[in-house]
């Protein structure tokens, strides 16, 4: 098991984790994933995990029990720790989280680095373009020494290998 995380440039996002991660892997989206057609039943009835980010203390109480429960059950779990999808296919700064995750854990990060599928789908539409997609999936990034007192310092130190494989095109936007 592990928690992998990826940048979040399209809707094919979760399409894309899918189909190159573990089967045992469940991802954690926004509650509003839940109210697309047919991808939020979808979502719900294949044992993905959802959080509501509108109430934070809830949000937290429920990040606990999903480290919990994917500890419990050996599961590996994928998260897009950006928070949101980048509008234009530029990296975003990381959200806490998957730090937290991988401290109440002691899971590795794996860092999921896509490439193009900015390119893929519009947003806002249902048009899917013909698209080069790249996925890179790191070398797994052992989290024992990783701490309460430098959770800045993990985040970068996963940013940092994002930053150093994608292309310039989708470096250092405000998304």
């Amino acid at each position: 098991p592990a928690i992998y995380v990826s940048n979040h440039t399209s809707p094919a996002d979760i399409f894309i984790a899918g189909a190159n991660t573990p089967y045992w892997a469940v991802s954690v989206a926004k509650k509003q994933i839940l109210y697309y057609p047919f991808l939020g039943l979808l979502y719900l009835l294949s044992g993905h995990l959802w959080i509501d980010r509108s109430r934070s203390k809830h949000a937290a109480a429920r990040m606990q029990r999903l480290g919990e429960f994917v500890k419990g059950n050996r599961l590996s779990i994928f998260l897009w720790p950006e928070g949101t999808r980048s509008r234009d296919g530029r990296l975003r700064p990381f959200k806490r989280g998957f730090v937290h995750l991988a401290l109440q854990t002691g899971l590795p990060v794996v860092p999921f680095v896509v490439q193009g599928a900015q390119r893929n789908w519009e947003n806002g539409t249902l048009r899917i373009h013909p698209a080069d997609i790249r996925v890179d999936v790191l070398p797994a990034i052992d989290t024992s020494s990783w701490s309460l007192d430098d959770i800045d310092g993990a985040i970068d130190e996963v940013h940092s290998k994002f930053r150093c494989t994608l292309p310039p095109e989708q470096l250092g936007g405000a998304g």
